[in-house]
């Protein structure tokens, strides 16, 4: 930029104009981007040409004189999404959709085959949750994250997608030679040594020995409980605690577990008062407002009046304190009563994923 003007990479630019293009374009099929727009200062549109035009009022019709869909749930798209963030956007979605879960399958199983007698439990693929990501859905009254459904195989999902080898880098390749890692040292070193320090050298990049394929989600829960070990946190034991929720994380079925075991009345869950979670993402609510507008207009939930009732009494704060030494009702925890036919089992690295 200078006194006589603006000055630009013809090249760049068109590069710029077309990325924000076919990011776009990938938003333009995820529910909660659909058929929308960020709302801008001073309700400003976005760029001219990702709006279709009004539909132009027949003559002697009294109604306004432009007229635009309002089906945004529908297939049509007559509003291109836009934000300041759309590229980052899409190429996170892009990156998201190479992601596969190769451990819901036989956890699935698992918790079924225990679980669905007692508790008359029978979980699918489609009551797992949804990974979310860090960016935020264009509808005002539902602001939520956006989320994708990640596919349940146990290899990858397409057929064109590379398979990627995650793991530390051979001692060739680390550009680290023998006699740098002696002089640092101060003595003779063997292989092992040469690893450890190549270890500390990535710091958190280290794979602490972990191989598998890059997108699969059990390399991943197997490299974090193996940090976690060689840090010295956990003991490595399936048993744990700590295990137990991170093994979970992606799946949540304890979760389901404790609901189902609330609703039956079974065990240390009868005084939790569960229900049943219910899907809330963007692709859920859109296929709930589809489903109302095929029933008619009949079936749509009654609008009721928000109402605050004030408390008229006073508490203490003391009152509300957690005493230790009171017994909840409760009893242990949700799986601690369990029999885990896994119980004292180690983790090792390179095996199959974790049970349930």
């Amino acid at each position: 930029m200078g006194y006589d003007g603006l000055e630009v990479n013809v090249g760049a630019l068109h590069d710029h104009v077309a990325l924000i293009a076919e990011s776009s374009l990938v938003c333009a099929d995820i529910a909660g981007l659909h058929n929308m727009q960020e709302t801008f200062c001073n309700n400003q549109p976005g760029p001219d040409g990702l709006s279709a035009p009004p539909k132009k009022a027949k003559s002697g019709d009294k109604r306004a004189a432009d007229e635009t869909p309002k089906d945004r749930d529908g297939k049509d798209h007559f509003i291109m999404p836009y934000s300041y963030d759309v590229a980052s956007t899409a190429i996170s979605w892009d990156m998201l959709s190479m992601l596969y879960d190769d451990m819901a399958t036989e956890r699935l199983e698992c918790a079924n085959e225990r679980y669905s007698g007692p508790y008359e439990m029978k979980l699918n693929q489609e009551q797992l949750p949804h990974l979310s990501m860090r960016y935020i859905g264009y509808e005002n009254s539902n602001r939520q994250t956006l989320s994708m459904k990640i596919p349940l195989s146990a290899e990858r999902p397409a057929e064109h997608q590379e398979y990627i080898e995650a793991g530390d880098p051979d001692m060739d390749k680390a550009e680290i030679s023998r006699d740098h890692v002696q002089r640092s040292l101060g003595r003779a070193v063997t292989d092992q040594d040469m690893i450890k320090y190549i270890s500390r050298r990535q710091g958190a990049r280290s794979m602490k020995g972990v191989t598998g394929d890059l997108f699969a989600s059990s390399t991943w829960i197997h490299h974090t409980l193996t940090t976690l070990e060689d840090r010295g946190l956990i003991k490595g034991l399936q048993t744990e605690t700590a295990v137990k929720a991170l093994s979970d994380t992606e799946h949540c079925i304890q979760a389901r577990i404790a609901e189902y075991g609330s609703i039956k009345q079974k065990g240390v869950f009868k005084a939790m008062n569960l229900i049943k979670s219910t899907p809330n993402t963007y692709a859920a609510k859109s296929e709930q407002r589809k489903a109302e507008a095929t029933k008619g207009p009949s079936s749509a939930p009654k609008k009721t009046k928000m109402r605050i009732d004030v408390l008229k009494t006073s508490f203490n704060v003391r009152s509300m304190a957690f005493d230790e030494d009171e017994d909840d009702g409760l009893g242990p925890g949700p799986m601690e009563d369990e029999d885990d036919a896994m119980a004292g089992a180690r983790l090792e690295v390179g095996r199959g994923p974790v049970p349930c």
